[in-house]
C-alpha cells in the first residue's frame, strides 16, 4: 500500500519480490502475478532487496537501519543462519547485494545529518560484520560486487564512484565526472566495465584498471531529463545496457 522501492526476481526466475514504503516485502508468483507472501518485520520503508545465487535467502535493508535475511519459501526469517537481523549501521541503509557466491553481503548507508556513509560487509553464514569501509564523504546510494567477487563499485552523494578491493578494504575513487549524485552502478557481465548513473543525466562507462571513462552515454544517445536512478546490463552479452530514470522513461 505504498511506493515500491525495488523488485528482485528469484534466480530460478519463478517468483519476484517487492519492498515497499509500507514497511512490506512481497513475493508473487511470476507468471500468474499471485500473491504467494508478505514478508513483515521491518518498521520503516524498505529500501533494496537481493536473492542469493540459489534463491534460498532473500535481504532486505531500509530505513529502520537493519538488514533481514529471509527464507523465500516459508516467509519467515531464514534459520539456516547464525543471525537473521543484522544491525550495525547508524543510518538508513539504502542498497543491498549478495557477492557470486552468496558469501557476502554488503550494504550501503547514509542520509541527510547523519554521518554514517558507510559501506558495510557481512558474512552471510554467520552475520559478522565483517568490515565498516569509510572513504564516500556524501550518502552511499548504489553498490555492485563484480563478477568474480574481488571489489566492491559504490556511489553516492559526494558525486564519485568508488571502487573497493575486498582483500585490502581500501578504495580507489575513479576520475570525478559526474557533478550530480551517483544513483546507480552496474558491471558488464564478462569484461571490467562499469556503469554509472548519476542525477546531473549522465551515464559513464569506465575502465576498471584505470578508473578513468571509457565513454560518456549521454553523448551517443538521448539523456534522461531528471537523472538516472537505475541500470543493467543485458545479462548474456554485455551488449546491451538498460536505464531508468525520475523523467520516468526507460531508454
Amino acid at each position: 500500500e505504498g511506493r515500491v522501492n525495488s523488485v528482485a526476481w528469484s534466480p530460478d526466475t519463478c517468483y519476484v519480490a517487492s519492498a515497499s514504503d509500507d514497511n512490506t516485502i512481497k513475493i508473487c508468483d511470476a507468471s500468474t502475478g499471485e500473491e504467494k507472501c508478505t514478508l513483515d518485520g521491518h518498521r520503516d520503508p524498505v529500501t533494496c532487496l537481493a536473492y542469493n545465487h540459489d534463491g534460498t535467502i532473500l535481504a532486505s535493508s531500509s530505513w529502520d537501519k537493519s538488514l533481514r535475511l529471509w527464507d523465500p519459501k516459508t516467509g519467515r526469517l531464514a534459520e539456516g543462519v547464525k543471525q537473521n537481523k543484522l544491525v550495525g549501521h547508524h543510518a538508513a541503509i539504502n542498497s543491498v547485494a549478495f557477492n557470486q557466491d552468496g558469501s557476502l553481503l554488503a550494504s550501503a548507508s547514509g542520509s541527510p545529518g547523519c554521518d554514517d556513509n558507510t559501506v558495510r560487509i557481512w558474512e552471510t553464514k554467520t552475520g559478522d560484520e565483517l568490515a565498516a569501509l569509510q572513504g564516500h564523504t556524501g550518502t552511499v546510494f548504489c553498490l555492485a560486487f563484480n563478477r568474480d567477487g574481488s571489489s566492491l563499485a559504490t556511489g553516492g552523494a559526494d558525486c564519485t564512484v568508488r571502487l573497493w578491493d575486498l582483500e585490502t578494504y581500501g578504495s580507489t575513487p575513479f576520475q570525478q565526472v559526474h557533478k550530480g549524485t551517483v544513483h546507480a552502478v552496474a558491471w558488464h557481465p564478462h569484461r571490467s566495465i562499469l556503469a554509472s548513473g548519476s542525477r546531473d543525466n549522465s551515464i559513464i562507462l569506465w575502465d576498471q584498471r584505470t578508473g578513468r571513462p571509457l565513454q560518456q552515454m549521454n553523448d551517443l544517445c538521448v539523456r534522461h531529463s531528471n537523472g538516472v536512478t537505475s541500470l543493467c546490463f543485458e545479462p548474456q552479452t554485455g551488449h546491451l545496457l538498460a536505464s531508468g530514470g525520475g523523467d520516468n522513461n526507460i531508454r
